[in-house]
C-alpha cells in the first residue's frame, strides 16, 4: 500500500531552514531534521528502506532549493554499505550563509 503526494519543496525548505538556523554553524543530522519537523510529501510503504530513501530525497530536494536561493549549506556524506553510493547524513548552514 503506497500513498503518493507531491511534496511542497518550498514548505519543506522553510521548515528545514528553521532547523538549520537554530543550529547555525553545526551539522544537523537527517534524523534530527526528521524528528524536529514534519515534512510534506511522504510515501508510505511497508518497505522501511524505501521510505527512508524517499525521506532523504525530500530533504535533499529542499536543501537544493535553499541553495538555489543563495543559502550556503554544507553536506556531510557517508557511503551506503549495500551499494557504495554516497548518501547525505547531515547538513550545516554556513555562517554568513544568509
Amino acid at each position: 500500500m503506497e500513498e503518493v503526494r507531491e511534496p511542497s519543496e518550498r514548505s519543506n525548505a522553510s521548515r528545514i531552514l528553521s532547523v538549520l538556523r537554530s543550529r547555525r554553524g553545526q551539522f544537523v543530522t537527517v534524523e534530527e531534521i526528521l524528528s524536529s519537523t514534519t515534512l510534506r510529501g511522504w510515501y508510505y510503504s511497508s518497505d522501511s528502506r524505501y521510505v527512508a530513501d524517499v525521506k532523504g530525497q525530500r530533504i535533499n530536494g529542499a536543501v537544493n532549493h535553499l541553495r538555489s536561493l543563495g543559502f550556503r549549506i554544507e553536506t556531510k556524506t557517508r557511503p551506503f554499505p549495500a551499494t557504495g553510493a554516497r548518501r547525505a547524513v547531515a547538513y550545516k548552514l554556513k555562517i554568513g550563509g544568509r
